[in-house]
């Protein structure tokens, strides 16, 4: 059995995958709980205690899920909120005296390959050419895909934590969106890439804030991951959603 584990702004996630074996689809198993890492942050201290503690705690029981299921490989990694922190040395010393875990933050860029990889394992089918869009708790990623290869990517430390308590006034928010918007797209000028994506670019979202639209497009009253995976959203039914 093997495991990933990805340490977010906002939720912690955990897959376990069992080998995949000639005749045999792979067991798959998956965790999540939001502890939100990022929340609380104090300017030049880093992260909260309690949101410390709170990650601590979720990545001690995944812990114990790993030594009943003898997971043989495990990858954790942290992204935004442990990228910008100050005391991000002293949470994976922490991590490692708690769990046994070696932490590794990654970059930005990582993140979206990861991102992609993922969305385009599920995507079905295959866009020709597809921009995935991955709002975090804390960073933003855009990649943009011609079928499975990456061809630009990038990261914007910006996600629903940091809009939710660093951006308190409604129109700042609109504004600090509108500012990452408009770096992506000189991002992609200087890419020679165009900056007006093309009619047959599709869009493909991932992460909480598009799964929950999806959810409530779906009107689920109990979550179900399989339904929302490849469920297409309706432009105009966005544009009047207020949420």
């Amino acid at each position: 059995m093997s495991a990933a584990i990805d340490v977010g702004s906002n939720t912690v996630r955990m897959l376990l995958r069992s080998p995949s074996l000639k005749g045999r689809q792979p067991e798959q198993r998956y965790y999540q709980q939001i502890t939100r890492l990022g929340g609380g942050y104090i300017q030049g201290k880093g992260l909260a205690p309690e949101s410390m503690k709170r990650t601590l705690a979720v990545l001690s029981g995944f812990k114990d899920i790993l030594e009943q299921e003898r997971a043989s490989h495990v990858r954790l990694v942290g992204t935004a909120a442990l990228r910008h922190a100050e005391n991000r040395e002293e949470f994976v010393k922490r991590v490692k005296e708690r769990t046994g875990l070696n932490l590794e933050i990654i970059s930005g860029r990582e993140e979206a390959r990861l991102s992609a990889a993922g969305i385009l394992s599920v995507l079905n089918p295959l866009p020709e050419i597809s921009l995935l869009i991955d709002i975090g708790g804390g960073s933003t990623e855009f990649i943009l895909c011609s079928a499975e290869q990456v061809v630009f990517q990038s990261s914007y430390p910006l996600g629903v934590v940091r809009l939710s308590e660093e951006y308190a006034d409604k129109s700042a928010r609109k504004v600090a969106i509108q500012q990452m918007l408009e770096q992506f797209d000189q991002d992609l000028k200087m890419a020679e890439l165009t900056s007006s994506p093309a009619a047959d670019w599709q869009l493909v979202g991932t992460a909480g804030t598009i799964t929950t639209l999806a959810a409530l497009d779906l009107q689920m009253t109990n979550y179900d991951r399989r339904q929302i995976n490849n469920h297409v959203l309706n432009y105009a039914w966005l544009r009047q959603t207020k949420v």
